[in-house]
């Protein structure tokens, strides 16, 4: 159950937890929290959930659980753990960076962007992974595979279906 929740996203704003851009050295505990695990369980009330870094370390009911010293203790009375949502077709770079925040405050922590700025997306990514950036996991497609447009952005022109047939097979080794 550890691993399917430790992709889970905090739906608990206000809380200054969704401002952080680099987990805390702390550790951070969710008391009287409700569990959705979305595996067709019910939802479980009453939950201790410890957060080490980025990552899950512990669930339990509360009172049951060992919380660690030095722990900053959050009441989640009312409040629910859900797995991160994920959007799976998007545009980054028509939406702009300002579309991150955005997303990780409605619970999505993952992204398919399908078509755009291979450079800006990859800049993204590494900000995001490094803490210098608030946003969601992407996984890139590339760029959009369309017949003869040669003013649209972000996109690969091809003139008939073998073309079109070899530009995505090699898209699928790319990412």
């Amino acid at each position: 159950m550890r691993n399917l929740l430790a992709s889970l996203f905090l739906i608990l704003l206000p809380t200054p937890l969704a401002a952080q851009k680099v987990p805390s050295k702390q550790p951070i505990v969710l008391t009287h929290i409700t569990v959705i695990d979305m595996a067709g369980a019910l939802p479980k009330t009453g939950m201790t959930v410890v957060i080490v870094g980025n990552r899950i370390d512990a669930i339990g009911r509360t009172g049951k659980i060992r919380v660690p010293k030095n722990s900053r203790i959050i009441d989640a009375t009312g409040k629910y753990l859900v797995p991160g949502f994920w959007d799976m077709h998007v545009h980054l770079s028509f939406a702009t960076e300002l579309a991150m925040p955005a997303l990780i405050a409605n619970g999505v922590t993952g992204v398919r962007d399908m078509g755009g700025d291979l450079d800006q997306i990859d800049e993204w990514r590494r900000q995001i992974t490094g803490g210098e950036l608030l946003g969601p996991r992407i996984v890139r497609a590339g760029l959009i595979v369309d017949g003869q447009k040669p003013d649209a952005p972000f996109r690969l022109a091809v003139s008939n279906a073998t073309e079109e047939t070899y530009i995505r097979a090699l898209a699928c080794t790319m990412n």
